[in-house]
């Protein structure tokens, strides 16, 4: 190799050459190793902003969305605002008022009024004692609902209004064994109270109470509390009569007087007939559930109208039988045979031979229907029966040692 071309080799080599050294190339990772830290982070940071955008705009409309489904549009009129719905006055029903909206709830003193109005002082004589009670009206012209054991024995029954007017008023009819009655006085314009619902209700349900404990002196006195209870059986004994009722239970403040008036719902409308209170414990008053009693009071107004108030008034229908419930599968023995019950309902033991029920059933029947109706026990077949009215053709289906048939038998006066 030339000399020349030796110095051109050794520039070239020489303008290749580089420094290398530890620390430094520390130094530089440590800067790259922060500048993709910070890159990182800026990345983090733009998909959590974007995120939380998103979420707020999301939550934003659903709130305005639940606002105008809740509360209607604030630039747009509901159809409930542009529509004002009359009604018929309680105490006027022929002058008419706006209603409450769906959405309100009647004010509790209102309600109150409403149902006094409607509430009266009943006073009776009778030839040995005196004694006073509640009723209700039961329409415009003058027919009041009341329970029978304030009425019992009178001779005389004076009613006073809210307003203070005293009128005379006489027996329409009643039902010893249900304790209720019905009583007029002389036509005028009065206000009845609307029939709620009984079958309905719930423990828990508001429950308010009219009448008039200890007489004038407590008169349309108001307590208000719960329905506690929808279905006690209570048993009811007195001199001339016993029953099992079923009952409200309700701790809203009862006393004697309040007999005979309406409980009533937050709405002003009878769910129950105040009838006594347990006098051992406080807080538990009992009403006849008003779905079980409008039965019987409208029996006793078709036997007014239609002039049987001894026999559809006065008295339970009745068929001349007695006996017990049975239920499917149970075997008894029949004629020195057993048998098995093919279906529940009441098993005949007993046949009056002076009843309608007389040569058409037969000891050891199995009755399972009436008027169509399944009865599965004594009291579903008891309820059914006493839905009849006295005089009235009642369609019964039967089991008779195994085989089913209908039969006919016009209900008498028990």
């Amino acid at each position: 190799m030339s000399e020349k071309q030796n110095n051109q080799f050794k520039n070239s080599a020489q303008s290749y050459s580089f420094y290398w050294n530890y620390n430094d190339q520390l130094a530089i990772d440590r800067r790259e190793k922060e500048k993709k830290g910070k890159r990182k982070l800026l990345i983090y940071g733009i998909v959590l902003t974007v995120v939380l955008v998103a979420f707020f705009a999301l939550f934003a409309t659903t709130f305005l969305w639940f606002m105008q489904n809740s509360n209607g549009s604030p630039e747009e009129t509901s159809p409930q605002e542009e529509t004002q719905v009359t009604t018929p006055s309680p105490t006027n029903p022929d002058a008419s008022e706006p209603s409450t909206t769906p959405q309100e709830k009647p004010n509790t003193a209102s309600v109150v009024e409403k149902i006094k109005a409607s509430v009266v002082l009943i006073e009776v004589g009778r030839s040995d004692s005196s004694g006073s009670g509640t009723g209700f009206f039961l329409s415009d012209d003058g027919y009041i609902a009341t329970n029978y054991h304030v009425v019992e024995g009178a001779i005389q029954i004076r009613v006073t209004l809210y307003d203070g007017t005293v009128k005379n008023a006489e027996m329409v009819g009643y039902r010893a064994e249900d304790d209720l009655a019905v009583i007029k006085i002389p036509n005028g314009k009065y206000s009845p109270l609307a029939i709620g619902n009984s079958d309905i209700l719930m423990a828990g349900d508001v429950a308010i109470a009219v009448g008039n404990p200890g007489g004038a002196e407590g008169g349309w006195t108001t307590t208000k509390g719960i329905v506690s209870a929808t279905n006690r059986i209570l048993s009811v004994e007195e001199a001339a009569y016993f029953s099992e009722m079923k009952m409200l239970q309700t701790d809203a403040q009862v006393n004697p007087g309040n007999s005979g008036g309406p409980l009533c719902n937050e709405n002003g409308e009878v769910i129950g007939i105040i009838t006594r209170k347990m006098s051992d414990y406080e807080g538990m008053g009992y009403a006849i559930p008003i779905t079980d009693a409008m039965r019987t009071i409208d029996a006793i107004l078709e036997g007014r109208l239609y002039g049987f108030v001894s026999s559809v008034s006065k008295s339970r229908p009745k068929i001349g039988i007695t006996g017990s419930e049975i239920t499917k599968g149970e075997r008894f023995t029949l004629g020195n045979r057993e048998y098995t019950a093919p279906a529940p309902g009441f098993f005949v033991l007993e046949v009056s031979t002076n009843s309608g029920a007389y040569g058409k059933i037969q000891v050891g029947d199995i009755l399972c229907s009436v008027n169509g109706v399944t009865v599965t026990n004594l009291e579903s077949f008891k309820n059914e029966l006493y839905k009849c009215y006295v005089g009235q053709t009642v369609t019964f289906e039967l089991y008779r040692r195994g085989q089913k048939m209908t039969v006919q038998i016009i209900v008498g006066v028990s």
